[in-house]
């Protein structure tokens, strides 16, 4: 990555034991890169990364053979579509974003080679005219990237409700597991009720379902209150459906 194109100024990472090794860290420090860390327990962090998963997936679901086993073989031609594709967000294509110009593809012997581009006077006129070709391009996508990122922020606030929890809460805890011959939609994904045991930072906590099972780490947003009724009992509407439980 770094011997292709350069050290970024910042990289955002998981918090995986492969990006907080002394060895990864020490690279970061020596060529003065700023590692930004998702929250813990909380992917949608580096949602950028997650959506393009989705969307390599759904390529090579086209591609791959019934066994499956041959998807490796189609990572290459996945990614040269992708990279050949205009993004809906920016409106221009990686290959032209990290290149300044479209990839010659197959598709040209069908069509034909897109018109030559302009006449430059000499090579400082070249280099001058892809620095404009670049800056503009690059203000585009910043703004269309920005009014992108502010509507995702509005829709995303709107479903967004504070939560906090005092060490000595019973809450169920969000633990999806598929089960053979049992339909999802019936499932209740919540277990518990725990104990919220300790505060670990501002959306992470410390959760135990009983003294002797092992804690567990877990981010706030998988966590729902137990309410006691007035005998004793454990209550709470967090067991709903699968439609209107989950965000």
């Amino acid at each position: 990555m770094f011997a292709y194109f350069g050290t970024p100024l910042q990289i955002l990472t998981d918090q995986g034991s492969n990006f907080q090794s002394e060895l990864f860290v020490e690279l970061l420090k020596r060529l003065e890169v700023d590692q930004v860390r998702t929250s813990p327990y909380k992917p949608s962090t580096n949602g950028l990364i997650e959506r393009f998963h989705r969307t390599l997936n759904s390529i090579l679901g086209k591609l791959v053979s019934r066994s499956q086993r041959d998807w490796d073989e189609w990572i290459p031609y996945a990614l040269a579509a992708y990279r050949a594709t205009v993004h809906e967000v920016t409106n221009f294509s990686p290959n032209f974003l990290m290149l300044g110009r479209e990839n010659r593809l197959p598709i040209d012997l069908v069509y034909g080679a897109p018109e030559s581009g302009p006449l430059y006077q000499s090579d400082e006129d070249f280099v001058a005219r892809r620095q404009q070709l670049f800056q503009e391009s690059y203000r585009l996508v910043r703004d269309s990237l920005q009014r992108s990122a502010e509507r995702r922020k509005q829709r995303y606030d709107l479903r967004v409700k504070g939560k906090e929890f005092a060490v000595g809460d019973k809450v169920y805890y969000f633990y999806p597991r598929r089960r053979m011959g049992v339909s999802p939609k019936w499932q209740q994904f919540y277990d518990g009720p725990y104990e919220v045991i300790g505060q670990l930072g501002p959306v992470t906590y410390h959760i135990q379902k009983s003294p002797r099972a092992k804690p567990v780490v877990t981010h706030v947003d998988k966590l729902k209150p137990c309410r006691s009724s007035g005998d004793g009992d454990i209550v709470s509407s967090c067991f709903t459906t699968q439609s209107r439980g989950l965000r």
